[in-house]
């Protein structure tokens, strides 16, 4: 590989979060911070986890984030081609 398909494995990375499994992540984190069968350090772990996942600051930074990666994969899908002009860059 020559290192140009990251942009598109991160978006569908953070849109995976985003879309799918973060209710499943926050629910998994949930149910370990309160399983009986956990120790109390994993069960701490598994609160603080819990708690910054579900912050209004983290699903700002995840929203921006998956906004940002948006835009840069446009732009990357435009700059790989092989013939690109300045005025195929279009500003919104």
């Amino acid at each position: 590989a020559d290192g140009t398909r990251w942009v598109p494995h991160f978006l569908q990375a953070i849109e995976e979060l985003v879309g799918k499994s973060y209710k499943l992540i926050v629910a998994h984190f949930a149910q370990i911070s309160q399983a009986n069968d956990a120790s109390a350090a994993m069960q701490g772990r598994a609160k603080n986890i819990h708690n910054k996942l579900t912050s209004y600051r983290f699903l700002q930074c995840l929203h921006l984030l998956r906004d940002t990666a948006f835009e840069i994969s446009k732009v990357s899908l435009v700059s790989q081609r092989n013939e690109v002009a300045g005025s195929d860059v279009k500003v919104n």
